[in-house]
């Protein structure tokens, strides 16, 4: 009957405490228990950004340009400086320019333009020409002598003209100096300096001509290349005992004397003006 049929259609809801109920609600649990478990579990990191490379870029850049702002600093001025200076010597060289540019520098010694106020194979007078060797001190003065040597003479000493004995002397009071510049030839006086000073010498003859006398200091020595005999000798003289001290040496094949002399009781001052004349003594 259609009751019937709509009864048997309709079943009425199971109670919650009904063991079917909890036999479904079991089967659920564990099916989502299942699920949760099966399921891969998701990786929450972030990918990595390119930080460490950024970085890198960022320091090389930096780097680049503090080495660019160096050279600029350093090696820009001298290049500017240099482009100045070479663009004021050709614009002061352009024609029809009105002044005469300041000059620079020096120029080289070996430049081959002669200056328009120079003519070729022109040299500079005597005067001209800047004496050479160590800076003399006060109360001495360079003489460049037409025998052909030079040295240090104290000023206000009077000089005579060479005489018979080849000797260009120097005096003033009691005090003289003696050059005799090449007069004896080592041919026929032998090449012993020490052997001339003491026994040919014209110079020291009134050493070797008188009784009360001495002899100190005889040597040979060498300075700036050259080779010479000193000695110190004592005779007796006119006002006192003459101090005289003596040079010797040989240059191209003749003998060169340089001698002073003065009272035995001056002889500091004696030494003084010898030592002044043999460092400054050049043959010319």
């Amino acid at each position: 009957t259609p009751l019937y049929g709509l009864a048997a259609a309709y079943s009425p809801p199971e109670a919650p405490g009904s063991a079917r109920t909890a036999s479904r609600g079991a089967r659920g649990r564990g099916a989502d228990r299942t699920r949760r478990t099966r399921t891969p579990a998701r990786d929450t990191r972030r990918p990595r950004a390119p930080r460490s490379l950024g970085r890198t870029l960022l320091v090389a850049v930096f780097v680049l340009l503090a080495g660019t702002i160096v050279y600029a600093m350093v090696f820009l001025p001298k290049a500017d400086e240099s482009d100045q200076a070479r663009t004021g010597t050709e614009l002061s060289h352009a024609p029809g320019s009105l002044e005469k540019p300041a000059p620079t520098s020096a120029p080289p010694a070996s430049s081959p333009a002669a200056s328009p106020e120079e003519k070729p194979g022109d040299e500079p007078t005597a005067k001209e020409k800047k004496p050479s060797g160590p800076k003399l001190p006060a109360g001495f003065v360079l003489y460049k002598d037409p025998a052909g040597f030079q040295l240090a003479v104290p000023k206000g000493w009077a000089r005579h003209a060479r005489n018979p004995q080849g000797q260009v002397r120097w005096t003033r009071g009691s005090y003289e100096l003696i050059v005799v510049p090449g007069r004896d030839s080592v041919t026929e006086f032998g090449n012993d300096l020490l052997r001339y000073q003491r026994e040919s010498e014209p110079e020291t003859r009134p050493f070797r001509e008188s009784s009360w006398v001495t002899s100190t200091g005889m040597r040979e020595i060498e300075e700036g290349g050259r080779k010479m005999a000193e000695g110190q000798f004592t005779w007796p003289g006119d006002d006192g005992d003459i101090f005289a001290r003596n040079m010797v040496m040989a240059v191209d094949g003749k003998y060169h004397v340089l001698q002073i002399r003065g009272l035995d009781a001056n002889r500091d001052d004696v030494s003084r003006y010898y030592e002044q004349a043999l460092a400054t003594y050049q043959v010319k």
